[in-house]
C-alpha cells in the first residue's frame, strides 16, 4: 500500500512539473531577447483624460491611475531609430482606437462598432507609421462603451516583419497547445463513427473530443492567433466568449459520467450544467439584441466559472479518495484515477487563472496583462494527456484481464454434462462485468420445464439427454452474441449477451425456439418433449447496472413464464 501511495505522489508530481516547465518556457523569463530590432516603449508616456494630465509614466502607473472615464489619450515622443519606415504594434481590449503622428490621424479602428453599439472585438493592431523621425509625437486615443479603457500592457515599434515575428514568438506556446487540442479533437471526432460502427460506444471520449475542440478554439482566439491569421476579429471575439460557456457545459457533462455513482455529486453537476447552459442562452440573447454585449457580462461569467471550479475540485478530491481504496490497475493506477488527476489539474489551473482575471477586471487594471497567464491552457493539455493515459492504462488492465480470463476457463469452470460454463464460471463473468464497469449487456435466464417429470417417468439418463440437447440448441442460437452460455445447475441455464440490441436478441431467442420445435417435431409419440421457460433483462433498464440485479429480473420473468406454462397445462387437463 505504501508503494502504491508513493507511485501516486510521483505521478501527480510529474504532471505538476510538466505544467510548470511548459509555463516557464512560455514566459518572458525564458524568452528574454525577443528581437533586438524591436523597441518597446516602456516609459516616458503622457496620459490625458478629462481634466487630468500626467507625464513621464509607465504602463503600470497609467493602469493604476486611470478611473471614471470612457476615453483616454496616451502619447510619447519618438526615440531615435535606425530605420525610417516603421510600424507599431499593441493590443486593445474592446476599445475604439485613433492613432496620430504629430496630430495627423494615420489609423482608426472600431468607430463603426461603437456608433451602433455593436460588438467591439479585441484587436492586435499592427500599424504602418510610414516615415517617422526622432522627436515626432505618437498619440493613441482609446474609447470604450463598457467602463474605463484598459491601458495596453506594451507598445512596440520596429520593422513590420520583426513585429510579426515577435507576435508569433510570444504566443508560440498557445499556438502549439491550441493546434494540439484541435488536432486531437478532429482525430477523436473522426474515430467516433468508426467505433459506433463496431458497436464500441464511448460517449466519454466523444465529449472529450468536443471539449478539446472548444478549448482549442478558445485558446487560439483568446491568444489572438485566430484573429491574427484570419483577419476576422469579430469572429474570433465571438468564438472566445461562446467557447468559454460551451466548454463549461461540456465539462460538466463529462463530470456527470465520472461521478455517476455518487448521487450528490451527480445532482451538483446537473445543476451546474443547467446554470452554464442558461448563462450561454441568456448571454447570447442579450448580445444578439444588443442589450448587453458578451464582454459586458464577463465578470458574472467568471464568477460562475470560479464557483463551478471550486465545486468540481471538491467532488474530484472526494472521488479520488474513494477510488484509491479499490484501485488495482497498472502500477496501482486505474484509468479512472488518471482521468480524475487530469480533471483536478485542469480545475486548479483554471481557478487560478479566472481568479486573477476577476481581480484584474475589478481593480480596473490592464486586462491585457491577465491574458499572459498560461495556466488554463496547461491545465487543459494536462486533462487531455491524462485522458489519453487513462485509455492506455485501461487497455493494459483489460488485456491483463483477458489473459486471466483465458487461464481460468480451463480450471473447474466447465459443466461436466453439457460442457457449458458451470455456475462458478457464470458468477465469475458477472463479477468481471461489475469490476470493469461493463455497461451494455443482457442476461437470459432459461429453465427446462419438465426435467423432474422426465427423470421420474422415463429415467435420469433421458433427463441428461434432454439437458445436453438444450445446451446444444442454446450454443447454436446464441453463438454470435453471447459472452457466456452456462448451466447453473439442475435445469437452470444462463446466457450473458454482449449489448442490449433488442432486435438482435429477439432474433437469437427465435432461433432457440425454432431449434426446440425442430427437436420436438422429430420425436415419436409418447416420448417426452423438450420444453423451456425463459426471461430476458437488459442492463440499460437499471441505473447502477449491477449484474446480480439484471439476472434477478431475468429470472423473475422466467418464473412468470413457467407459471403461465403450468397454468396452461392445468387448464388443458380440466378440459379433458
Amino acid at each position: 500500500m505504501a508503494i502504491i501511495k508513493r507511485r501516486n505522489i510521483v505521478f501527480v508530481v510529474l504532471i505538476v512539473a510538466a505544467i510548470l516547465i511548459i509555463l516557464y518556457k512560455n514566459s518572458n523569463a525564458y524568452y528574454i531577447n525577443q528581437n533586438e530590432n524591436v523597441y518597446t516603449v516602456s516609459s516616458g508616456w503622457m496620459m490625458e483624460y478629462g481634466d487630468v494630465t500626467c507625464s513621464d509614466m509607465d504602463f503600470e502607473d497609467m493602469a493604476d491611475m486611470i478611473m471614471n472615464t470612457d476615453s483616454v489619450a496616451i502619447s510619447f515622443v519618438m526615440p531615435k531609430m535606425d530605420e525610417k519606415m516603421l510600424a507599431m504594434a499593441f493590443r486593445t481590449n474592446h476599445e475604439v482606437v485613433h492613432l496620430y503622428v504629430n496630430d495627423e490621424e494615420v489609423y482608426s479602428w472600431g468607430s463603426k462598432y461603437y456608433s451602433t453599439h455593436e460588438f467591439i472585438p479585441n484587436m492586435y493592431h499592427t500599424i504602418n507609421l510610414g516615415e517617422v523621425s526622432a522627436g515626432d509625437v505618437i498619440r493613441i486615443e482609446l474609447k470604450t462603451d463598457h467602463g474605463t479603457p484598459a491601458i495596453p500592457d506594451k507598445v512596440q515599434i520596429g520593422n513590420l516583419n520583426n513585429l510579426v515575428a515577435v507576435f508569433i514568438a510570444e504566443r508560440r506556446g498557445a499556438m502549439y497547445c491550441g493546434i494540439f487540442m484541435c488536432v486531437f479533437a478532429f482525430f477523436v471526432i473522426a474515430l467516433i463513427p468508426v467505433m459506433f460502427l463496431f458497436k464500441e460506444k464511448d460517449y466519454f471520449l466523444l465529449l472529450c473530443g468536443l471539449f478539446s475542440l472548444v478549448v482549442g478554439a478558445y485558446i487560439l482566439s483568446y491568444s489572438d492567433i485566430l484573429m491574427f491569421f484570419t483577419s476576422k476579429p469579430v469572429f474570433s471575439g465571438i468564438i472566445e466568449y461562446i467557447a468559454l460557456c460551451v466548454g463549461c457545459v461540456i465539462f460538466n457533462l463529462i463530470m456527470m459520467g465520472m461521478v455517476d455513482k455518487i448521487p450528490v455529486f451527480r445532482m451538483i453537476n446537473i445543476i451546474m450544467t443547467a446554470v452554464s447552459t442558461t448563462t450561454l442562452v441568456i448571454m447570447s440573447g442579450l448580445h444578439a439584441l444588443r442589450i448587453k454585449l458578451f464582454y459586458e457580462n464577463l465578470i458574472p461569467i467568471q464568477l460562475i466559472i470560479m464557483v463551478e471550479c471550486i465545486l468540481i475540485i471538491i467532488e474530484t478530491g472526494a472521488t479520488i479518495g474513494g477510488r484509491r481504496k479499490n484501485d488495482t490497475g497498472l502500477m496501482g493506477f486505474s484509468g479512472a484515477f488518471v482521468r480524475l488527476v487530469g480533471v483536478l489539474s485542469f480545475m486548479v489551473c483554471t481557478l487560478m487563472d479566472v481568479a486573477n482575471a476577476v481581480v484584474v477586471n475589478l481593480s480596473v487594471e490592464s486586462e491585457v496583462a491577465a491574458r499572459n497567464n498560461y495556466l488554463t491552457m496547461m491545465g487543459a493539455v494536462a486533462f487531455i494527456v491524462c485522458t489519453l493515459l487513462s485509455y492506455v492504462f485501461s487497455s493494459i488492465d483489460s488485456s491483463n484481464a483477458g489473459k486471466i480470463k483465458k487461464e481460468m476457463e480451463g480450471v473447474a469452470y466447465t459443466d461436466n454434462l453439457t460442457m457449458l460454463a458451470n455456475r462458478s464460471k457464470c458468477m465469475e463473468v458477472m463479477k468481471w462485468i461489475d469490476d470493469t464497469k461493463h455497461e451494455d449487456y443482457s442476461i437470459i435466464s432459461v429453465d427446462m420445464d419438465n426435467l423432474k417429470y422426465i427423470n421420474d417417468e422415463y429415467s435420469h439418463e433421458e433427463g441428461d439427454v434432454k439437458l445436453k440437447t438444450l445446451s446444444d440448441i442454446l450454443s447454436e442460437a446464441f453463438k454470435d452474441i453471447a459472452i457466456t452460455i452456462g448451466r447453473l445447475g439442475g435445469d437452470e441455464f444462463m446466457v450473458i449477451i454482449e449489448g442490449t440490441d433488442r432486435e438482435e436478441i429477439k432474433s437469437a431467442v427465435l432461433n432457440m425456439i425454432d431449434g426446440i420445435n425442430e427437436e420436438n417435431s422429430g420425436l415419436p409419440e409418447g416420448v417426452a418433449k423438450l420444453e423451456v421457460s425463459y426471461g430476458i433483462a437488459y442492463s440499460d433498464e437499471f441505473e447502477d447496472k449491477y449484474s446480480y440485479d439484471v439476472y434477478m429480473k431475468a429470472d423473475g420473468k422466467m418464473y412468470d413464464m413457467k407459471e403461465r406454462h403450468h397454468n396452461k397445462k392445468k387448464e388443458a387437463l380440466y378440459e379433458t
